[in-house]
């Protein structure tokens, strides 16, 4: 099976980066993942807080929230490709049209346009963008089948 070139969302990014389907699904062989500059920083600024937040929520110790953080941030980079700004700025202005709901997104579309790749996103505002995303239950049951 070749392999499927998709961009990863911020906010997946940071969704999946605390669950375990999320960090089989990181790690699955048959994806190539990439993800904006901006997405990048976004995602490992969110996940910090998105961890601390549970730890104090369900009362998690320090060293296993440490320890979700680090597995999270350790699947990112292992299977993470962050684009530099300069391969997907030219098409901002594109992008930006294609997410009238959230402009502030469109490093992310215009990624995908430059790499002719879908979105791996949960986020709404992706969607009827013209561009081909992939929901997470979706590209599990894809991947699950492909595999058969």
């Amino acid at each position: 099976m070749a392999r499927k070139l998709l961009v990863l969302d911020a906010s997946t990014a940071v969704a999946e980066g605390v669950r375990a389907r999320g960090l089989v699904l990181l790690q699955h062989e048959h994806l190539e993942l990439f993800m904006s500059e901006h997405a990048w920083s976004e995602t490992r600024h969110e996940l910090t807080r998105r961890v601390s937040v549970m730890a104090k929520r369900h009362g998690l110790p320090e060293a296993d929230a440490a320890a979700l953080l680090a597995a999270g941030m350790a699947a990112l980079e292992a299977s993470v490709n962050v684009m530099p700004a300069e391969s997907y700025a030219p098409l901002e202005t594109v992008a930006r049209g294609r997410l009238p709901a959230d402009p502030n997104d469109w490093p992310t579309a215009a990624l995908a346009l430059a790499l002719e790749a879908g979105i791996w996103t949960d986020d709404r505002d992706f969607f009827g963008s013209g561009l081909a995303t992939w929901v997470t239950p979706v590209l599990q049951h894809h991947l699950a089948l492909e595999a058969a």
